[in-house]
Parts: C-alpha cells; structure tokens; sequence
C-alpha cells in the first residue's frame, strides 16, 4: 500500500498559527492568523512557508539561528559521504525493522529533509517539515539515490521548525525524529511540539545520536593517505562546527522528559551509534 495524499480541506483543518497556535485560514497566496494576525505568503508551489521568522527576530534569536544553519549546511556540504550515507542507510533500515508494521495515518516527520522516511511507511498520510527547502528544490548527490530512494510524486512539505510546528493540538497519529533533534537551536522545546501536536496515544519515534557518532567521525576522517591528507585536515577543522550545529542532548535529558510524558520503550542500534526510542504519548 502507498502513499495517502492528505486532500487540502483536511490539511488547513489541522493548520495552526506556529508562533500563537491561533486558527489558520488561507488568504490568495498567503496563510494568515486570526488570532495574531501574522501573515506568511507562499512564493513557491513546491512548499508551504510557515518558518517563524519575526518570532525569531523578535526573541533575538534570528541572527544565531540563521549562522547555525549556515554552519549545518557547509558542515553537510563538506562531509556528508557515500560512506557516511551508508552507514546511515543501515541505521535506518535497522529502525524499519521496528515501525515497518506500525498503523501510521496521519504522520509527521520533523527534519524530513529530502522525505526519504515515507518510502518506508506504508499507508501513511505524511508530511515533512524543515527549515531547509533546498532538500526538495535542489539537486541530490548521485549517491543519494543509491541508499535513500525518493518518491517521483510530491509530498507535503512544510518549511518551517520544530520549535514552531504549525499545527493545532492532538492531530497526529505518529511524529518522527530521526537525526533531528540536536540540529535544532532547542531541541526539548522540539521535544514539547511534538507531544502537543500528538494524539493521546499516538506514537513518537526517534533515532538520536550518541555522543560516540562525534569520535567515530573523527576517526573515519583521520583514515587515508598522504594524498589525501590536505583535504581530511580540511575535514577535521569543519569538526570545530560538529558542537555548534549539533546541540547536545544528554541521553539523560532525553529519558527524563520522555518518561514524564510517554510509555517508553528504547534499544541501542547494532552499530553502537545511535539509540531508537518508540514512545506512546499518555
């Protein structure tokens, strides 16, 4: 069974304003709130903006936020790899193992990226979310397509954060996070959207990193020749960013929050690097 394709009636109902979460309603090409009266204009039919830009220049937080994201992107330009892509892909088939049988329905996945995620639920109604439009617009490495295939058809894509998910409370049957949550500036406040926007009940997956990933990056870079050694130490020196673009979180930080709120269950992948969490909201 495929994709669902979530029919616009049935997306604006579940539409929030991200900053106030105030009633939605579409406007021309533009949402707006009826609540705060925000506007954000859509310029491309490719994606929905609803990235909280004057909430975050308003909070003081734009300027940092934009020069961590410019550090993830130059970080993932120069070190993102065929062997690191492979590693990842059998991490992520890994998870599958866990979630290929689970009911999804109406699923979010938060730092979807290029949406890779969805080939692997089956009959979900799903949506992405990421502050990075250039996962869709852009041209993927050749590589990409080796391990993590992409649908021809369109999916919801939403650019946006997920300390500002804009969508209205309880609406989810299951959110995703996987190898998201330290990218974002605060990453429990990514934590408290997605419970808000999950239904009593419904299920929150995540692959988070261990903080033994920054190391076994440091050795793969360190591997190699003499030929090959102006471009490691290049490398390496984009290892300085490793801290700024991933925001720790303690795997105690993690369970502490997760027990409060959900029936948790978590195991340790195979390849030692990553934890998955499968966690039923109470």
């Amino acid at each position: 069974m495929g994709q669902k394709e979530l029919n616009h009636e049935r997306l604006i109902g579940i539409l929030a304003c991200p900053v106030c979460k105030g009633k939605m309603h579409a406007r021309g090409s533009s949402f707006n709130c009826n609540n705060c009266g925000i506007v954000f204009s859509q310029g491309n039919q490719r994606f929905l903006d609803f990235f909280p830009k004057e909430a975050l220049i308003k909070s003081g937080e734009y300027k940092k936020w934009h020069q961590r994201q410019d550090l993830f992107l130059k970080w993932l330009h120069n070190v993102w790899s065929r062997d690191l892509a492979a590693e990842s892909y059998a991490i992520y088939d890994e998870f599958e193992e866990s979630i290929k049988d689970m009911p999804c329905s109406l699923t979010l996945d938060i730092g979807c990226g290029d949406g890779h995620l969805r080939s692997r639920l089956k009959g979900a109604e799903y949506i992405g979310i990421d502050p990075f439009e250039g996962w869709i617009l852009e041209e993927r490495p050749g590589f990409m397509g080796e391990f993590f295939p992409v649908k021809d058809d369109s999916f919801i894509f939403i650019k946006g954060l997920g300390e500002y998910l804009p969508f209205r409370e309880g609406v989810f049957d299951s959110v995703f996070i996987t190898n998201a949550l330290d990218h974002g500036s605060h990453p429990l406040r990514i934590l408290e959207e997605a419970g808000r926007v999950l239904k009593p009940g419904g299920r929150l997956n995540i692959i988070h990193e261990n903080p033994s990933l920054t190391r076994k990056i440091m050795r793969n870079h360190l591997k190699g020749n003499l030929k090959m050694f102006a471009r490691k130490i290049r490398s390496l020196f984009l290892l300085r960013d490793f801290g700024v673009v991933h925001k720790a979180v303690t795997l105690d930080e993690l369970n502490h929050w997760l027990d409060k709120r959900f029936t948790k269950n978590s195991r340790l992948s195979s390849k030692k690097t990553h934890i998955f969490y499968y966690c039923l909201k109470k």
